[in-house]
């Protein structure tokens, strides 16, 4: 299988805030033949599917082309297959080289392929240059190196490139296309093509963030309930009081003695992994804080009645005769 020696070449140009033309070297990358929305196209994307699908509906493999049919100006569209480059801006600046995908029915027949490249507005077409390949088919796909002689043209605009593809057999039987697959990749390789390109490097959008890929706060999900549970039980651990006062507070004034108790069992992190574990730890909170309150109320009680008799005793007169 030839291929067209070739070098590769990318330029990309941009003003920030502007838009002029960028011309990039496709070559020498392929174009493959596939199949798109509306008919043929030639894609930079490979093939991806593992069969030969029918394209045309007719039950056999492939595409199905009648024999005879010519390169421009052909009326009858079963004869022959255009495969169309979407983009602006096409220069074609040297030869090429298609390799198809191609058997018959029966095989045996002497059979030529011809490949040409149009220029094309709507079904007005220009030749641009093709070449043509015979051979013996066969009756599996086999691939088939079509050479092509273009002549260089930049298209105008509002004009698309063609590559056609028609077929003649000796028994004037239909020929059989297969592209579109790993196992058929048909393709087309230019020496030189550059395809003329406006593209917009504004700063607005080259740098463009969306909020919700840089600023969105973690949600629930990411603190489960189990680690809020441990988490109390982590303090709940480190305050649960012992049934046994070891620390006394004596306050004489108010004629009361009451006990804080704020030692800690030794327990451990397992002791507090289960759902029960955590309501122990909880419980533990609340009775620190009713055992706090319960043994304080007398003390307070003492020191109010205290600071009133003093209080009393201050106000009176001194030379005053009690009641």
């Amino acid at each position: 299988m030839r291929r067209p020696a070739t070098a590769a070449a990318v330029m990309i140009a941009a003003v920030t805030f502007g838009v002029m033309p960028a011309v990039m070297a496709d070559a020498p990358e392929p174009f493959y033949l596939s199949e798109g929305d509306a008919g043929g196209a030639l894609t930079r994307e490979p093939p991806l599917s593992t069969r030969v699908d029918d394209f045309d509906a007719d039950s056999n493999p492939g595409r199905t082309l009648g024999s005879g049919g010519r390169p421009v100006n052909e009326e009858d569209e079963s004869r022959y297959f255009d495969f169309v480059l979407d983009a602006d801006g096409v220069v074609v600046e040297g030869d090429a080289n298609v390799t198809i995908w191609v058997r018959t029915a029966a095989g045996g027949a002497r059979t030529t392929i011809r490949a040409h490249v149009l220029d094309c507005v709507g079904e007005d077409c220009v030749d641009l240059g093709g070449g043509e390949a015979t051979f013996t088919s066969e009756t599996t796909f086999a691939p088939v190196d079509v050479p092509m002689t273009l002549t260089a043209k930049k298209l105008d605009e509002n004009r698309t490139l063609r590559l056609r593809i028609t077929a003649e057999s000796s028994d004037e039987e239909p020929v059989w296309l297969a592209y579109g697959s790993r196992s058929t990749p048909s393709m087309i390789e230019f020496a030189a093509l550059s395809i003329a390109s406006t593209t917009t490097t504004s700063s607005l959008a080259t740098t463009t963030t969306m909020p919700t890929t840089t600023t969105r706060p973690t949600v629930a999900s990411t603190t489960t309930p189990s680690t809020v549970e441990s988490t109390v039980s982590t303090v709940a651990a480190t305050t649960v009081p012992t049934t046994t006062p070891t620390t006394g507070v004596d306050v004489g004034a108010a004629r009361s003695r009451f006990v804080f108790d704020f030692s800690t069992p030794a327990r451990s992190a397992s002791d507090f992994a289960s759902p029960a574990g955590n309501r122990e730890g909880a419980t533990g909170v609340v009775r620190l804080v009713g055992a706090a309150f319960s043994q304080a109320l007398p003390w307070l009680l003492g020191l109010g009645v205290a600071g009133y008799a003093t209080a009393r005793r201050l106000g009176r007169p001194r030379n005053a005769v009690p009641s």
